[in-house]
């Protein structure tokens, strides 16, 4: 095949993806130079991240917080960056996983883009750089960006596969999970994104039928089933029995947190949810992990 020939005229001896590879490297430069990254809520993540690597053997870790994992949105850093942590020190390994949701979400749009368009563009990739520093990874929400670099991966994966149902879906559904842990909001896009695909998609078939494009909307349906699932589980069986269901997904993170801990790891884990310690309430500790729907 020859898409490389024709993505780019100036670089036709030269493969494309080879470029695009090491502009991004050339464009994590300032993040790896820089000790402790600008990033607002990234470092509350990273304590979460740190607490459960290391709270099953730490006895101090211990009389403040007990892991409890849910299948729920939000947790995708969680499962990647907790083994990190086991092995690296903190400030090294917050500098790779910022690199590695990075470099998740700069390929995710390159392999939507050349699943759309049939080819290659240098143009996007350089287009594409100074967004990686966006006002979202300003704020250190490393779940949504994580999940949205996923969401490509996936809407790529669809366009190229969509011909073959019976390929296309069964990896499809595996990768929509993938979304829906990592973020419910990217999950949502990722919907919106194959579901306008599939209507353009129709509109442009001369000889189009209602037919084809139930049939196609169906296939992005059971690709819902799972995550739907899920989230109801969560939604029975997880979120507190006395809150409104806004409260319930939306408010739960609104705890006080202990003075005592605060300081100890950069900031208190932000999902933490937190009970009323002995009568005088002169201490508080935190009843366990309890990851919650759409935490930045």
């Amino acid at each position: 095949m020859e898409r490389e020939e024709h993505a780019t005229p100036g670089f036709r001896r030269v493969d494309v993806r080879l470029v695009m590879a090491g502009l991004f490297i050339v464009a994590m430069a300032p993040l790896m130079v820089t000790p402790v990254l600008p990033l607002i809520d990234f470092y509350d993540h990273l304590a979460r991240f740190y607490i459960l690597a290391h709270v099953s053997s730490s006895p101090l870790l211990q009389s403040h917080y007990a892991a409890h994992w849910v299948l729920m949105p939000d947790i995708g850093t969680d499962i990647l960056s907790t083994p990190l942590l086991r092995i690296l020190p903190p400030l090294a390994a917050a500098h790779i996983i910022a690199a590695c949701i990075m470099a998740i979400l700069y390929s995710g749009v390159l392999y939507f883009h050349r699943a759309l368009t049939g080819r290659h563009s240098l143009l996007v990739a350089v287009l594409l750089l100074p967004l990686l520093y966006s006002y979202i990874f300003n704020w250190g929400f490393a779940n949504f960006l994580l999940s949205l670099g996923f969401a490509f991966w996936a809407a790529g994966w669809w366009l190229s596969t969509r011909h073959r149902p019976l390929l296309a879906v069964p990896v499809a559904c595996l990768l929509s999970v993938l979304v829906f842990l990592s973020h419910g909001i990217a999950f949502a896009m990722y919907g919106i994104i194959t579901a306008t695909l599939e209507i353009g998609y129709f509109l442009g078939t001369p000889d189009r039928k209602i037919a084809d494009l139930a049939r196609a909307l169906l296939r992005l349906l059971v690709q819902a089933v799972i995550p739907a699932l899920l989230f109801l589980f969560w939604y029975r069986h997880q979120a507190p029995a006395n809150s409104s269901p806004y409260r319930r997904i939306f408010l739960e993170k609104r705890s006080p947190r202990p003075s005592q801990f605060s300081g100890a790891f950069t900031g208190s884990a932000p999902s933490c949810g937190w009970r009323k310690g002995p009568a005088s309430g002169s201490t508080r500790r935190p009843s366990s992990f309890s990851w919650r729907l759409w935490a930045s």
